[in-house]
């Protein structure tokens, strides 16, 4: 409590002298040509973040496809001459668990990047939230 009060003497017995008034607005052009650019560059970088995103995804849902078109035209052709039994089942279900596989990876895939979007999309809005509340 007491620290508290002395900040608060320390700020009320501060006053700010302005002498040149010149000098004081060029320097606060200067904090704000700042502000500004780093506000540029962060939407920047969003942006470029969100184009990465978007890319990827459609190359991981292009290779996905044509991976799965493949394995699923792709003729069975493998005998191993296994007994009955759990390896005899994988083989025969191979391209089954193969495609399942490859959906539920694809699925997590696009489920991380949708949230990734949504994440930057946030962000954006909280920065120009920032910038209107302050700009």
């Amino acid at each position: 409590m007491t620290k508290d009060k002395a900040l608060e003497d320390v700020f009320l017995s501060h006053r700010p002298v302005f002498d040149d008034r010149d000098e004081f607005m060029h320097r606060l052009e200067q904090k704000l040509d700042a502000v500004e650019y780093v506000r540029r560059y962060e939407e920047a970088r969003l942006r470029r973040y969100r184009w990465a995103l978007a890319l990827a995804l459609a190359l991981a849902l292009a290779s996905g496809g044509t991976l799965f078109v493949f394995m699923l035209g792709t003729p069975l052709e493998v005998s191993l001459g296994l007994a009955d039994g759990l390896l005899a089942a994988v083989l025969h279900n191979s391209r089954l668990l193969a495609a399942i596989a490859l959906m539920l990876f694809l699925a997590y895939a696009v489920v991380t990047i949708a949230g990734n979007i949504l994440d930057i999309w946030s962000e954006r809005s909280r920065l120009r939230e920032e910038c209107g509340e302050n700009g």
